[in-house]
């Protein structure tokens, strides 16, 4: 399946009290004051004019920039919102909120490493801020590795024990580390201390898709989606979802919204529309999304194997390609190794496609001997 994607912020959560660089006016305080307002409603597009006009009255006031900023980044306008951040940055470079800032607009764009840098140069400012701990705790988690993820997290929560955003974050990382239970007792509390958090509901879908209760896990993703419809990841876990369920028309959908929204971030998307297509038998159209999601995403080592599969075992042989689906194959070995023993088949199959028997059936020996020995751990 699609690598469960990294929890979002709910970005204008995240403000922190007002700055303003220069000369202040009532009318620059008052848009600033209605743009707020207007993102809070959810309507950015609103706010956006009210920030920019706030601008246009004051052109050195940090806190427009800071919020007109996040209102870009909520709709995924990343280039314009990191715009922004950088003129805040410019305007009052100690001032943790334009680093906290371009630290979300980095994790919304997949590039979790810049995202860590800016939210620790933000914490170097202020110690005590919760906010610039949650996102680099969720930029921590989200490159796979997790080092220091529940460390951030934790700290924010001592700082701020009332921050939705660091119990949600908090239930993801334990989620990743297979505390479902812990994982589900933290979205709850997520959910407790703002019912209108899209990222609680979020959390929450993971966990009961972690349990395979998938009615469950699809009510708290649309819900999700409804209180944060420009965000991508609750499309794709609610596209995962309706994978589990077989309706692979929805995942289609699901799918190309999450892709419309993020287009620059959507390799796992991509790779879920091209598993959704395969089980339609759209052989065609799942080979070309096996192949986009790896230019999207070089280390797409699920697209590698779906590629793989496709070339070595498809049900039309117009498709197959022994050579090609080695090569496939073996690149998703190098990128993270066989992992599984379905990986394990994936090569015997290839090889068995490819004519090369002998290193068929090794690879089909290893298979076998994974399965045992997962057998054999297996409890009772």
């Amino acid at each position: 399946m699609v690598r469960i994607a990294v929890v979002a912020l709910v970005l204008l959560n995240l403000v922190l009290p007002t700055v303003v660089c220069g000369q202040q006016t009532t009318d620059s305080v008052s848009c600033c004051a209605r743009g707020k307002q207007w993102a809070q409603k959810g309507d950015f597009e609103k706010a956006i004019a009210e920030f920019t006009q706030a601008i246009r009255l004051n052109a050195k006031y940090f806190d427009a920039y800071v919020d007109r900023g996040n209102a870009w980044a909520a709709i995924n306008q990343f280039d314009k919102a990191d715009a922004d951040f950088s003129a805040a940055i410019r305007l009052s470079p100690g001032d943790p909120n334009g680093y906290i800032g371009r630290s979300i607009d980095a994790y919304h764009r997949g590039d979790p490493q810049t995202a860590i840098q800016e939210a620790t140069r933000a914490i170097r400012l202020d110690s005590q801020s919760a906010s610039a701990f949650v996102v680099r705790g969720l930029a921590r988690e989200s490159t796979g590795k997790g080092d220091g993820a529940l460390e951030d997290l934790n700290e924010a929560i001592r700082i701020d024990p009332k921050s939705a955003d660091a119990h949600a974050g908090r239930a993801k990382v334990l989620l990743a580390k297979g505390l479902i239970d812990n994982a589900a007792s933290e979205a709850g509390k997520a959910i407790e201390l703002d019912a209108k958090s899209s990222v609680a509901y979020h959390a929450f879908a993971l966990t009961w898709l972690a349990k395979q209760d998938f009615e469950r896990a699809l009510a708290d993703c649309s819900t999700a989606i409804r209180l944060a419809p420009y965000d991508a990841d609750p499309l794709q876990t609610r596209s995962m979802i309706w994978m589990e369920k077989g309706e692979y028309d929805r995942v289609i959908a699901d799918c190309n919204a999450s892709i419309r929204l993020v287009p620059s971030d959507a390799a796992n998307s991509v790779y879920g529309r091209g598993l959704a297509r395969k089980s339609k038998g759209e052989f065609d159209k799942s080979i070309a999304d096996y192949k986009s999601a790896i230019q999207l995403g070089e280390t797409q080592s699920n697209a590698y194997w779906g590629l793989a599969w496709i070339l070595a075992t498809c049900p039309d042989e117009t498709y197959r390609n022994g050579k090609q689906a080695v090569g496939a194959a073996e690149k998703a070995r190098s990128v993270l190794g066989v992992q599984h023993p379905a990986h394990a088949g994936v090569l015997a199959a290839a090889y068995a496609e490819a004519g090369d028997f002998p290193t068929a059936v090794k690879w089909q020996t290893v298979a076998w001997e994974r399965v045992q020995s997962e057998q054999r751990g297996a409890p009772v």
